[in-house]
């Protein structure tokens, strides 16, 4: 392996031709991969629940499960992965939609003093960082 060098700039969108994808690069430059800002915008939706907001994006979790349950094949394949990178933390703005399309784990409510509600996205995922990725189910 060269020394500092990590392949990127795939575009990894459809999670069953990212593992083909990822294993005809890793064949080709044999570079260690890391996918970043690899996430599923979408409108999301606040509710309220016993009194508390709540942004149900299981949609979300199914994506990035997806995605990581590839990566996992990928690596087995013999394709060597040194991270993966969700798209954003939280809701960011966007110049062309503003907080249309959501990315985050965390939902930034503008209607109300900007304030952040925890996506059910947030606890599944610090669930499967603090598993290393052994633990996937909601």
């Amino acid at each position: 392996m060269r020394e500092a060098q990590v392949l990127y700039g795939l575009r990894l969108h459809r999670h069953p031709g990212a593992r083909q994808l990822s294993q005809e690069y890793w064949h080709r430059y044999q570079l260690p991969i890391l996918i970043l800002e690899n996430g599923l915008g979408h409108r999301d939706v606040l509710v309220e629940e016993n009194g508390k907001p709540r942004v149900h994006d299981q949609n979300r979790i199914k994506f990035l499960r997806d995605h990581i349950q590839w990566m996992d094949k990928a690596v087995a394949d013999g394709v060597e992965m040194v991270g993966y990178c969700t798209w954003a933390a939280i809701d960011l703005y966007s110049t062309r939609e503003g907080f249309g399309k959501r990315y985050g784990f965390v939902y930034i409510d503008a209607d109300n003093g900007f304030r952040r509600i925890k996506k059910d996205s947030f606890d599944w995922y610090r669930k499967v960082i603090a598993s290393n990725g052994e633990d996937l189910e909601d």
